[in-house]
């Protein structure tokens, strides 16, 4: 079962430029109200969907801010490790793209190193320990 119960389903967005957002190659800015529209799980994560969104108009990941817009309601900063399931967003979305410092949300990669396997050779052996190191 998917976060917050039930089998995951899709939710269609429009991502709305709330500012003028300018590619670091310098290439022309995308304009306030430009809209991008693109179809995400309910239990993917905001942090995804901002990637995607930046990647796909070669801005800088971490220089942008994603907003919930509801009719009749201030806008919401959304939480990039969050989902739409969080927010009890289903069907279709209005989503602001905004600018903001680099770095301002503080968030880090959620990738951990991992070790790798110290057996090289493939022997079941466990206790003979990691190969030494060739300087």
């Amino acid at each position: 079962s998917a976060k917050g119960g039930g089998a995951p389903v899709d939710v269609a967005l429009t991502l709305v430029a709330g500012d003028a957002l300018a590619p670091p190659s310098g290439a022309r800015p995308i304009q306030p109200g430009a809209e991008y529209a693109t179809v995400m799980r309910d239990v993917d994560s905001f942090g995804n969907l901002r990637r995607h969104y930046a990647k796909h108009n070669a801005l800088r990941e971490t220089e942008l801010a994603l907003w919930v817009r509801t009719a009749g309601v201030p806008d919401v900063k959304l939480s990039l490790d969050a989902c739409a399931r969080h927010y009890h967003l289903r069907g279709a979305a209005t989503i602001v793209v905004t600018a903001q410092p680099r770095g301002a949300d503080k968030r880090r990669s959620r990738l951990v190193p991992r070790r790798l396997s110290s057996s090289i050779s493939g022997s079941d052996d466990d206790d003979a320990g990691p190969p030494p190191f060739d300087d």
